[in-house]
This record gives structure tokens, C-alpha cells and sequence, in this order.
């Protein structure tokens, strides 16, 4: 009997790591597939690119031009752009993804989507005047006095 139950014990010990080994890697496995199925992309369409230059991005613009925007009805939202080309004139990306907050410091804020570019660049006023309260506060502290305190141009999402 004991001749028996030495090596089954031996086999067991050798067996149980390579299973558990197995199982983790499978688990891993599987929670990186999810991980990666999840996504926030933005669907195609035309939106609107708004930028600050480095010398007037601050810590934060992002969330007040967002928390102005919103109310107004405005779709604004931090975002990521992937694989930028130009092309007839206006910036193609292969998509943007949704982030809870900027990547740098310069980084865009987007609003969107539009139909058509015409449609993207006809709201360009309105979102001006939205955005009018948080110009005023900027340009009474405007040392520069530099005009160009938000770009606004559209872009395209295929």
C-alpha cells in the first residue's frame, strides 16, 4: 500500500502546480479579452476640435470648457485621437477615444457628432457663445494680449 501511495502522492504534487498554472494563464487570458472589448470610441462623423495653445492651456481648461458646454447642449467630451491624416482639407482621424480626463495638458476637447462638416462648422457660433463667459474671464487676465484664446475647427472621424 505504500509503495503505491508514495508515488501517487508525488504525482499529485506535480500535477497540482501545472493545473493551477494553467488555470491562471487561462483567467488572465480571458480578463484581457474583456479589457479590450471595451471601448470608447466615438462613432464616425464630423466634430468639432477645440485647442488651446500651450501658452494658454492651463491645468483644468478642459473640464471648465466641458462644464460650460454641457448645459448649453453642447456633446462635449475629452478625447484621444488615433491615426491622424489630412486629407481635402480637413483632419481625417481613424477614431477618438472617449477619456475621463485629458491626456496632456494641450490636449482637445471635442463636441460632437455632426452629420456633415457644413453642419460641424455652422454650430461653430454658437459654441463661441457659449463659451463667451469663460472668454471675458480670460481676457480681463490677458497679458498677451493675444485674441486666439480657443481654435475651433473641425475634424473627421472614419
Amino acid at each position: 500500500m505504500r509503495r503505491i501511495l508514495v508515488p501517487f502522492l508525488l504525482l499529485t504534487l506535480l500535477i497540482t502546480p501545472i493545473s493551477y498554472a494553467e488555470n491562471r494563464l487561462t483567467l488572465q487570458g480571458s480578463s484581457a479579452k474583456i479589457k479590450s472589448s471595451t471601448t470608447n470610441k466615438v462613432p464616425s462623423g464630423f466634430y468639432l476640435e477645440i485647442k488651446r495653445s500651450y501658452v494658454r492651456a492651463y491645468p483644468g481648461w478642459q473640464k471648465n470648457t466641458i462644464a460650460l458646454l454641457r448645459p448649453k447642449g453642447f456633446e462635449a467630451f475629452n478625447g484621444d485621437p488615433k491615426n491622424n491624416d489630412i486629407a481635402d482639407n480637413i483632419r481625417n482621424i481613424e477614431y477618438i477615444e472617449k477619456t475621463t480626463k485629458p491626456t496632456i495638458i494641450i490636449s482637445s476637447v471635442y463636441v460632437g457628432p455632426y452629420r456633415s462638416r457644413q453642419q460641424a462648422e455652422r454650430s461653430i457660433p454658437k459654441l463661441l457663445a457659449a463659451l463667451k463667459p469663460l472668454i471675458d474671464r480670460e481676457k480681463k487676465n490677458d497679458e498677451l494680449h493675444n485674441r486666439s484664446l480657443f481654435l475651433v475647427g473641425v475634424v473627421r472621424v472614419i
